[in-house]
């Protein structure tokens, strides 16, 4: 998925955490927090890139293993610890803690071991872009409240995308981008051409 997907769904789910939990009714809105715990780990799951994969395929597999199974008992550790006081909210940290801690050991060890990082400045386009974007549709939900839940979200999700999309392309594409958008386009522009010919 990348930064760019990731982020996007972060973004979504702290803009709509409590939409979201209102759609399962509206006594799970309270639990929009754990929500947005368990979005933010996975946002920085995103971030590192592939790099559990990364050292399977240049046999480090121990050191993958070692991060495995140490951010398995850390997490287990820390649900022991946090669930009896903090119930699911606990249980989200935990998960949260564990899922962070497996990405900080194989990005450092990728790092120390392949000379590999993949923070650079191109990570400041889609988070400027998101921040925007994140900013633009909550000052337009100020603006024109939206009943919470399933409205919300229909009225949200898709202006959010849009706006991000558009700032992502004002802002320029990288060359990885452009490559997609171009294996995207061409069976769409197939498809077309075969709807004119009929």
């Amino acid at each position: 998925m990348g930064l760019r997907g990731g982020l996007a769904i972060f973004l979504l789910t702290v803009l709509l955490s409590k939409d979201i939990m209102a759609v399962l009714g509206p006594e799970f809105v309270p639990g929009w927090v754990v929500l947005i715990v368990v979005a933010a780990a996975q946002l920085f799951n995103s971030s590192v890139g592939p790099t559990q994969r990364v050292l399977a395929m240049t046999r480090h597999q121990k050191v993958l293993m070692a991060a495995t199974a140490g951010s398995a008992l850390v997490g287990v550790a820390a649900s022991f610890a946090l669930v009896p006081g903090y119930g699911i909210l606990g249980a989200a940290a935990a998960t949260a803690t564990a899922i962070v801690l497996m990405n900080a050991i194989t990005l450092l060890s990728v790092r120390r071991l392949l000379d590999f990082w993949p923070y650079d400045r191109r990570y400041a386009k889609p988070v400027s872009a998101g921040a925007l974007a994140a900013a633009a549709v909550y000052l337009v939900g100020l603006a024109a409240p939206v009943p919470q839940g399933v409205q919300a979200l229909l009225v949200f999700a898709p202006l959010f995308l849009v706006f991000y999309a558009g700032l992502l392309i004002v802002l320029g594409l990288g060359k990885s981008d452009r490559q997609l958008l171009a294996a995207l386009w061409a069976p769409a522009r197939r498809a077309m051409r075969r709807v004119a010919r009929r």
